[in-house]
């Protein structure tokens, strides 16, 4: 459900890019604690990275951003029409009243088919032994309806395209010559086993389970593999063919770690797919500070003793989140130091760390002239010399005693 209930209507309001980074670590949402299929959590990841390993928690915060208004108007456009108590569980797939694969086919193919949902229907038209009509199916025109721009369906495709790759959950339903986007997906206690996706010719949804509730016991995933061996099939002598990019899409090197357009700073980046007029800002991470060894806080030019000190990225989406979660960070001290180095001052600053990797390298002078600091205090005037004290008056010398008298 991710594909459906989060990443589209993320993409269509716009509060999602495929480079959008959460952090994956233990959040509660009040009293939802969702927690990953995967044992412990990853830290920092972009959408993309997310959809790729099916980490649950940076989706139940992504959909709580974007609100779940728009994953119901979303869910119900694609014909997945029985939602509205789910709240955040919707995002990891927890329907009330459950779904079909054919729904999902149906939904799916609304991503393959460049953003037009097409209502499904199983027959064309009705006729009797002579030609009669009885019933006749509603065209394509009438069964249409644009529920994504082009360029976030093809975005989309791209994002659903990691899952097959090295790395990602479904590696195993590539088809050789044949793009293929796709999503894996498991329920509480492994009761059912999904595989929703799609390639430029075909979209297909298999589910594999029981007819009541029952834990299916399987090395794999055993939906994933029927979906591969049926789709490896009809494609079987196609020619070879990619997902058709529209216009209105640009690419820009990313950093990693933020999600932001990559800066000289940024050490992991790698390049993005943007709907134009939506690439992020530049990056604002990554600089290191000189820091007072004595003191902590920003050195000052009469400080010897000095380490370069780079700081936690910042993640935008963690900033005053309605979510409790392990992780956050702060900023570089913003004072400082006296430089009398007679006292030791405890730096002021609201950084807590847990989960978090430190990959920080040692900074060059550039990167501490480009950090975004508060001007060095000017150096205090060395006050005037003090008048010198006057001398005492020497006190009057006592009389001496006059002569006793014989």
């Amino acid at each position: 459900m991710k594909p459906i209930s989060v990443i589209a209507p993320g993409l269509e309001t716009g509060v999602l890019t495929a480079s959008t980074v959460f952090y994956d670590g233990a959040t509660s949402f009040g009293k939802y604690t969702p927690k990953n299929y995967y044992s412990g959590y990853k830290g920092p990841m972009t959408i993309r990275e997310a959809i790729a390993i099916s980490a649950n928690i940076p989706h139940v915060k992504a959909l709580q951003k974007i609100g779940l208004d728009a994953s119901y108007n979303f869910c119900r456009d694609v014909g997945i029409t029985d939602v509205g108590q789910e709240g955040l569980a919707l995002a990891l797939g927890g329907l009330t009243h459950g779904t079909t694969a054919f729904n999902m086919a149906a939904a799916y193919s609304a991503i393959a088919n460049k953003g037009v949902y097409i209502e499904p229907t199983f027959y064309s038209k009705v006729v009797d032994s002579n030609g009669n009509v009885y019933v006749q199916c509603k065209s394509i025109e009438e069964r249409s309806k644009r529920v994504m721009s082009e360029q976030n369906a093809y975005i989309e495709q791209s994002i659903l395209e990691s899952v097959v790759k090295p790395g990602g959950t479904a590696p195993y339903c590539d088809v050789n010559g044949v793009s293929i986007a796709c999503k894996t997906g498991t329920t509480n206690n492994d009761y059912d086993r999904w595989l929703c996706g799609f390639s430029p010719y075909y979209t297909a949804a298999c589910w594999y389970g029981f007819e009541k509730n029952s834990t299916v016991v399987y090395n794999g995933n055993p939906a994933g593999l029927i979906w591969s061996a049926i789709m490896n099939a009809i494609h079987n002598g196609l020619e070879d063919r990619a997902f058709e990019e529209p216009e209105g899409i640009v690419r820009a090197v990313v950093c990693k770690d933020s999600g932001h357009t990559a800066t000289s700073h940024c050490s992991s980046t790698y390049v993005e797919v943007f709907k134009e007029g939506t690439v992020p800002s530049p990056c604002e991470g990554h600089r290191s500070v000189r820091i007072c060894n004595e003191t902590g806080l920003l050195a000052s030019s009469s400080c010897t003793d000095i380490s370069y000190v780079t700081y936690p990225n910042v993640i935008d989406q963690e900033q005053n989140a309605p979510w409790s979660t392990s992780y956050s960070v702060g900023s570089s001290p913003s004072s400082y130091c006296p430089g009398d180095h007679e006292e030791i001052v405890e730096p002021s600053s609201n950084i807590v760390v847990t989960e978090q990797t430190d990959n920080s390298v040692p900074a060059t002078d550039s990167q501490v002239e480009d950090a975004v600091l508060p001007p060095e205090p000017a150096a205090a005037p060395e006050p005037e010399p003090a008048a010198p004290e006057p001398e005492p008056e020497p006190e009057p010398a006592a009389p001496e005693p006059e002569p006793e008298t014989p």
